[in-house]
């Protein structure tokens, strides 16, 4: 349930900002995404459960906070990404050459 929740949330985003930035290649920027998840979820509860022995839950969930406290202004950021620019000028509607013919 958990990844389901994570992976429907980043993975739109992570569309989005290639789509902006890059070329687009979605498979290895997917990879990426999904391995990170996949070790976050094999780590996470090893380096938890080590922190929750040695300092306690409270503190656990202390520092967890003060980590997304300092994280959040990153995300500022992925607000409004800049784009990479145009090669080519988009043409005018009144500048297109392609004629349509309707048959009746």
């Amino acid at each position: 349930l958990a990844i389901g929740v994570v992976d429907s949330s980043l993975m739109p985003i992570m569309g989005y900002l290639v789509d902006r930035r890059h070329v687009s290649v979605y498979g290895s920027v997917y990879a990426i995404a999904d391995v990170a998840n996949c070790v976050g979820f094999a780590i996470g509860p090893a380096v938890g459960g080590e922190v929750v022995v040695k300092y306690g839950f409270g503190w656990l969930m202390w520092g967890i906070g003060i980590i997304n406290i300092l994280y959040s202004p990153l995300c500022i950021f992925l607000r409004e990404p800049p784009g990479k620019e145009e090669k080519e000028a988009i043409l005018a509607q009144d500048e297109c050459q392609v004629t349509y013919n309707a048959f009746h």
